[in-house]
């Protein structure tokens, strides 16, 4: 029995861990290491996302990763978030990227979603563990005052003075 309980948890965290990685037919793998599960973003502020890539060669490292916010409410259905881009210039053997948070609605099921094609022409999508955007912090702006300008022709004016003096002898 023991030996049964403990088979079953080794495969529930191989399985976890599959979750928030992908493996190409070729058994080279992407797993997003940060952010890391729960930690709080800040919409304005720059953060270093960062993977682990285990038995990429050369062409595998050289692939482009796309990096996107993904809201994760409902783990069977992850939602790309609009104005979620990360980062789309990135290869995969890089390991990381800059980024600056977006300004998007405070949350705390938010995922990076790295998307990439194989060598195969697979799609492979990974994720990684549910972070928070916080609220942002950023001050609220308000429109500028809508201020047009009317541009008088010399000829315009001159028909205005015209009425103008017009006016002043009838009266």
């Amino acid at each position: 029995m023991k030996f049964t309980i403990a088979a079953l948890s080794a495969i529930a965290a191989v399985v976890s861990a599959q979750r928030d990685g992908c493996t190409t037919t070729g058994n080279a793998s992407v797993s997003i290491i940060a952010p890391v599960k729960g930690q709080v973003l800040t919409p304005g502020t720059e953060y270093t996302i960062t993977w682990q890539v285990v038995n990429g060669d050369a062409a595998y490292n050289a692939l482009p990763l796309t990096l996107l916010i993904g809201n994760a409410a409902n783990p069977n259905n992850i939602v790309p978030v609009s104005g979620g881009t990360f980062a789309t210039n990135v290869t995969i053997g890089a390991g990381q990227a800059k980024v600056t948070v977006p300004q998007i609605p405070a949350g705390s099921n938010y995922t990076v979603e790295a998307k990439y094609i194989d060598s195969t022409k697979a799609n492979l999508v990974c994720f990684s563990p549910q972070f928070t955007i916080a609220a942002s912090t950023a001050p609220a702006t308000t429109a500028a005052p809508v201020t047009t300008a009317s541009k008088t022709s010399s000829a315009g004016q001159a028909v205005a003075g015209f009425f103008a003096g017009v006016a002043a002898l009838l009266l």
